[in-house]
């Protein structure tokens, strides 16, 4: 069976180009969504910092506007008071009338209410009478004692189990040992807590009841976690978890009033914009994979093809063709390769020239040493009465190296020789050796041995021979 057929190849189940493009996919990938994890945390982080800075803006402008509102309430109180205590009553009945905000007005002293004054027309709107307002004003109107502990006192009023739409103000006038009730009509903050649209914002008491927040639903009230908030720091940040999803939350306590204005905005609408960035980055990233495999399989043909070109190259060695030479332009490895494959193919040949030209040599030494065991005698020609026993074994094929007997008439000549060296040379001395004393028993046996006198001429002769081979 020839090498031909016995010759089998791995099949390839994954290309050298996919095991590039594949090491080019699994090294982009884990950098393009490190930079994505990295990008966005950054970008949450900036935005968070952004929204809470955008929500103290927010409770800044609605805290001071809340304190203005009930500070301003509080100084129309005492002027309306001390102009009621004498000959400006008029005065003070302009005055209330001239508040926009204020429904009722009572004044009590130390023998009971002194002055009191409610804006009838103004009611209608709640859809409330007068008796029906006082009735709620007495419900949350505290004593003079109380207020003289307290200073100052708002208290939410609620219509109908509604939400807040009235709001108690009580305060202690040291001045004149009186204390003043006041229904105010809070539209004026009311709206402004309902009016931004970007933040939820909420006026709360302390102990989490709502004063004033958004006009439409959405979130529930922050005022428990308000109340947990509060009783930290009395102004801070923080994420609130609302049953509708997280929510972003920023507060500051109003500590003359006790109330605490939060503004707030729900997680998913801030970090909205991280969902455009996530998605353009993911498609980004997509893109960049994408165009990473199309490189890497084409950058892979660089390194596939020269490879594809050596395996030709050594099918054809195998098959006997030693005459093939690879043709690769690259300046890498593989370029390199590729010249090593050539000069290996270059030195296949020449090696098998001189194995060719060895091969020759040795079978013609092997004749030459056939030749040359002739030129020894052999045993069973030994002359009568004498006994040979001789033993020839040449370092190589041929040598030097050599002995024979030979008879003419009576006499018996054992010859020895050895011609300095190895291998061929000397071999043709002896050969050279062997034809003259063949040629001088031939003339020794014509006449007995009379034309060889003695060993003195034999080796004449013998000397004369191979001094002519030059």
């Amino acid at each position: 069976m020839s090498i031909e057929e016995t010759q089998t190849f791995r099949r390839i189940s994954f290309p050298l180009r996919l095991k590039i493009a594949s090491v080019v996919i699994l090294l982009l990938i884990p950098a393009i969504s490190g930079c994505l994890i990295f990008s966005v945390q950054i970008f949450k982080s900036d935005k968070e910092a952004y929204i809470f800075e955008s929500g103290v803006n927010q409770w800044e402008m609605l805290a001071n506007r809340t304190t203005g509102f009930f500070q301003g309430a509080m100084s129309w109180a005492t002027t309306i008071s001390a102009l009621s205590l004498g000959e400006h009553k008029g005065a003070a009945l302009r005055a209330v009338e001239s508040n926009e905000s204020l429904l009722s007005i009572e004044i009590f002293g130390k023998k009971g209410k002194r002055w009191e004054m409610t804006k009838e027309r103004e009611l209608g709107k709640f859809d409330l009478n007068v008796a029906e307002l006082q009735k709620m004003a007495a419900s949350v109107r505290l004593s003079n004692s109380q207020l003289k502990a307290m200073k100052a006192v708002i208290q939410a009023i609620a219509i109908q189990q509604e939400r807040p739409r009235l709001v108690y103000l009580g305060l202690y006038d040291d001045a004149n040992d009186e204390s003043i009730h006041m229904i105010l009509d809070p539209a004026e903050i009311f709206g402004a807590f309902s009016a931004v649209k970007s933040f939820s914002n909420w006026l709360v008491t302390k102990e989490g009841v709502v004063f004033a927040g958004p006009s439409q639903g959405g979130t529930s009230s922050p005022g428990g976690f308000v109340k947990e908030a509060v009783k930290q720091i009395q102004k801070g940040a923080k994420i609130r978890t609302d049953i509708g999803g997280d929510m972003l939350s920023s507060w500051v306590a109003l500590p003359l009033f006790s109330l605490v204005v939060v503004s707030e905005t729900p997680a998913s609408l801030a970090f909205k914009a991280i969902d455009h960035l996530v998605l353009r980055i993911g498609l980004f990233g997509i893109g960049l994979i994408l165009l990473g495999m199309v490189v890497a399989v084409l950058g892979a043909r660089t390194v596939s093809e020269p490879v594809a070109k050596l395996f030709a190259g050594t099918s054809k060695i195998s098959q006997g063709d030693f005459s093939v030479k690879l043709e690769v332009d690259s300046k890498d490895e593989i370029g390199i390769l590729s010249d090593s494959f050539n000069y290996m193919a270059g030195k296949i040949v020449f090696y098998m020239q001189e194995i060719k030209e060895k091969t020759r040599m040795e079978n013609e030494l092997a004749v030459a040493q056939i030749v040359q065991q002739s030129f020894f005698p052999k045993a069973d020609k030994a002359p009568a009465g004498i006994k040979i026993s001789g033993h020839h074994e040449s370092a190589s094929e041929c040598g030097g190296d050599w002995w024979t007997v030979m008879e003419w008439g009576d006499k018996v000549a054992l010859c020895v020789g050895d011609a300095t060296g190895h291998g061929v040379p000397p071999a043709l001395v002896t050969a050279v050796s062997f034809s003259c004393l063949n040629v001088l028993k031939g003339l020794g046996d014509q006449d007995e041995g009379k034309m060889l006198p003695s060993p003195k001429f034999v080796l004449e002769r013998l000397n004369d021979s191979i001094a002519t081979m030059g």
